[in-house]
């Protein structure tokens, strides 16, 4: 049965002076105008004045050249570059401080994922480093992770594009800037703690820039014409729009929609679908997963990793339906993750489900002498030390078995003296998961005697 959810959505349009990004979560003053030479405000570095400070002194300290401070000047309307007021704030755009840049690694990818780095295309590898200016783009199979510089993930589902816009630290303040533009797809960061509040995290999109200092959270844009969506998994975040003066704050829980017509929208993340069924074992060609349906939802997102922090991320699905379908995987255990998805594109909570896949086969056969002789052979993969029950029912009898050979510890077994008849049979075997032990039996298989 569907289940109802009660969904609360919260339309913001702010029409007054312009809410600079992330001003308010950032803990930062932001220059009030746009630079002369080009240079957006939202860019700016603001550096209080202290005692002795000249606008020379700065320049030959913490700008690209000492001449720079000119553009400085001209930026903040100063008169006397050699009087300043003492704890008045200078705005400083990012392109004339002095910086140490930074890189990000590649510890996790699949499928196609190619890097255009300093005009250079070229596919990515495990433990590439890319430097600011990188785009690092994912096909219909890739996923990647990059671990920056100061412990922060990041990771990239299929068909995503990113660029780099800024890894950096300056000089001035020892404040990180880094800086991200999602193109097209989705991106999950968990951003670790900015701990200097002159630092700053931020993710744009065409539409909006969502910024951080320190939350698991997403971002997403399909492209021209879609919302910018942002959903906090942990933390807080701070989106403005990027096209009218409107902002919203988020915490956990909740997202936020930017449309293109300026429509900034705050709701509460739908909650995790259950599992209808057991999914912990898979042990069919496809893995098929069914979620129990929510009347709130408009589809449904499934991701699988190798690890528990989805940083190595294997494959990923959407569906209007509550019931996915991933090709085969390797024997082994893994973890998933289902997602639904909210009428404005938002992609809701997640909860983190271990399951076991295990590929079974099993065979009957009768072998030749006069004993009439029966061989029964099974393949349940690796689930743990063997320790088989195998039994075999007569067609007109399912309750009670007339072969049950528990404790076997070889992958078969001979059966004599079988007379004619129909029966089926399976094998079965104890396998824990999730802490817990469980008895699995092989679908049933029929056979029959006659000679």
């Amino acid at each position: 049965m569907a289940t109802g959810l009660m969904h609360t959505v919260t339309r913001t349009r702010l029409r007054s002076d312009l809410i600079l990004i992330g001003s308010a979560a950032l803990g930062l003053s932001l220059a009030p105008a746009e630079a002369s030479d080009g240079a957006s405000s939202r860019d700016d570095v603001i550096y209080t004045i202290k005692p002795g400070d000249t606008l020379i002194d700065i320049g030959r300290k913490y700008l690209i050249s000492p001449q720079a401070y000119r553009a400085v000047q001209r930026h903040n309307a100063i008169r006397d570059p050699l009087r300043l007021r003492p704890q008045t704030r200078l705005a400083i755009p990012v392109q004339y401080l002095k910086a140490t840049l930074h890189d990000a690694q590649v510890v996790a990818f699949r499928g196609t994922v190619q890097v255009l780095q300093k005009g250079q295309a070229a596919p990515v590898q495990l433990q590439m480093r890319l430097v600011e200016g990188a785009t690092i783009e994912t096909g219909s199979d890739g996923f990647v992770t990059l671990q920056l510089a100061n412990g922060s993930r990041m990771s990239m589902p299929s068909n995503t594009r990113l660029r780099i816009a800024r890894m950096r630290t300056y000089r001035i303040n020892r404040g990180a800037d880094l800086d991200f533009q999602v193109e097209r797809g989705r991106v999950e960061t968990k951003a670790a703690p900015l701990d200097n509040p002159a630092s700053r995290f931020r993710i744009r999109t065409p539409v909006a820039v969502t910024a951080v200092r320190g939350t698991v959270f997403r971002v997403g844009y399909s492209g021209p014409g879609a919302p910018s969506t942002s959903e906090v998994v942990e933390g807080k975040v701070s989106v403005d729009h990027s096209v009218v003066p409107a902002q919203v704050d988020l915490a956990t829980g909740f997202g936020a929609a930017a449309s293109q017509d300026g429509a900034l929208e705050r709701e509460e993340l739908l909650p995790a679908p259950m599992l209808a069924g057991s999914a912990k074992l898979q042990r069919d060609p496809e893995l098929t997963f069914a979620l129990v349906p929510s009347d709130a939802a408009r589809g449904y997102q499934v991701q699988i990793a190798r690890d528990a922090g989805f940083v190595d991320v294997l494959a990923e699905g959407r569906s209007n339906t509550p019931s996915l379908t991933f090709a085969d995987l390797p024997n082994g255990t893994y973890f998933l993750r289902a997602m639904a998805i909210a009428p404005s594109g938002l992609v809701g909570l997640a909860e983190t489900h271990a399951f076991l896949r295990n590929r079974e086969s099993a065979s009957a056969a009768a072998l030749p002498g006069p004993e009439r002789a029966f061989r029964f052979d099974w393949n349940l993969g690796d689930a743990g030390p063997p320790a088989y029950r195998l039994q075999i029912f007569a067609a007109q009898n399912q309750a009670v078995p007339v072969v049950d050979e528990p404790g076997l510890t070889a992958p078969g077994m001979t059966v004599t003296a079988l007379p004619n008849g129909k029966y089926t049979w399976r094998v079965g075997q104890v396998r824990v998961i999730d802490g817990t032990p469980e008895e699995y039996w092989t679908p049933l298989e029929s056979f029959s005697i006659d000679f």
